[in-house]
């Protein structure tokens, strides 16, 4: 027995669904928190310096002006409110967790 569909369709449609109005709605409200996102660029991986002051939201290691480690990027995104982005150079990086048999 033949199946029947009574579903209206706009003209021109052709049963397809625009999802574009969505991804564009959804973009809009994601914008601030994605504006918002402090980037902190990581250019020394041979130290393991802190940071010079966690207030000021500019990742600079003490005594090395322009410079900013893995430790001093992490210490600044969890100074500054929200979401954060630490970019690392191409290339390995060494994490440890400190003295073996302590947990930090």
């Amino acid at each position: 027995m033949p199946s029947f569909s009574f579903r209206r369709r706009l003209p021109g449609s052709h049963g397809r669904r625009c999802h574009l109005p969505v991804a564009v709605l959804a973009l809009l409200l994601m914008w601030p928190i994605l504006a918002a996102a402090a980037i902190f660029q990581v250019n020394v991986t041979a130290s393991d310096a802190p940071d010079d002051n966690v207030n000021d939201g500019v990742c600079r290691v003490v005594g090395m002006d322009g410079f900013c480690t893995l430790r001093a990027a992490v210490m600044q995104a969890n100074a500054s409110p929200g979401p954060d982005i630490i970019t690392l150079p191409a290339q390995s990086v060494k994490c440890s967790s400190g003295p073996p048999g302590r947990i930090w």
